[in-house]
């Protein structure tokens, strides 16, 4: 069966709205935000993360949540965070995209991570918001160009022995995945199930948990 993710994507808005949440409309784009200029986009974002711990300093407030620990483990609250800051700096549209990963290895071995079923999402909403089930959390942009910046180092750092001793020696490895669904790697599929915050909220997830990190007045110049 041919990936088509877009496909997939409308499937998930739907599921989204069978669990009575609403989300705002998804007008699908030929436009290219960053995948042809990926070195640009990635600088960006650093250079706003670096710029969020010197606000910090400056503020005098407690220190800035490092920045490996706001990543790792933290797709949902650090997406969230980061999503207007995207919106902002390429002048697009994102939604928050609840769902899984799926690689496949010489065209046989298939491994999937963090993968739910769509009755989870439904149990956990039916009782309460009780949200304790796996799950991976990225932005799908109106291209079609999904931006995941937690999934490549989150994994890295699980299976990579030597990834800590790198980011002592040499700092944090900034990895993101920045492409259009068409043009991932060979192997790799992305698989939304869920759209948007809202779906998050209702079955108890804390998007908003990264507590500590500085909100400002206005962005920084270099985004």
């Amino acid at each position: 069966m041919i990936y088509n993710y877009d496909f997939e994507f409308q499937n998930a808005i739907e599921n989204t709205i069978k669990v009575g949440v609403n989300i705002d409309n998804y007008e699908p784009t030929n436009k290219r935000y960053f995948t042809q200029n990926i070195g640009d986009f990635s600088n960006k974002i650093i250079s706003t993360l670096l710029w969020l711990k010197e606000k910090k300093k400056i503020k005098g407030q407690p220190e800035f949540i490092p920045l490996l620990g706001a990543i790792i483990g933290n797709c949902g609250p650090f997406h969230n965070y980061m999503k207007p800051i995207i919106e902002q700096a390429f002048n697009c549209k994102s939604f928050l995209t609840l769902g899984y990963i799926k690689l496949t290895y010489n065209d046989m071995e298939e491994t999937t991570y963090h993968k739910f079923e769509l009755t989870d999402i439904e149990r956990s909403i039916n009782s309460n918001g009780i949200f304790s089930h796996n799950h991976h959390i990225w932005l799908t942009l109106d291209s079609g160009e999904i931006l995941d910046m937690t999934f490549l180092m989150t994994y890295k750092s699980i299976n990579d022995k030597n990834f800590y001793k790198t980011v002592v020696n040499e700092g944090i490895p900034f990895e993101f995945v920045t492409r259009h669904y068409s043009e991932l790697p060979k192997g790799m599929e992305y698989k939304p199930m869920f759209v948007g915050d809202e779906v998050l909220n209702k079955a108890g997830y804390n998007i908003k948990s990264l507590t500590n990190i500085v909100v400002w007045d206005s962005y920084p110049e270099n985004i």
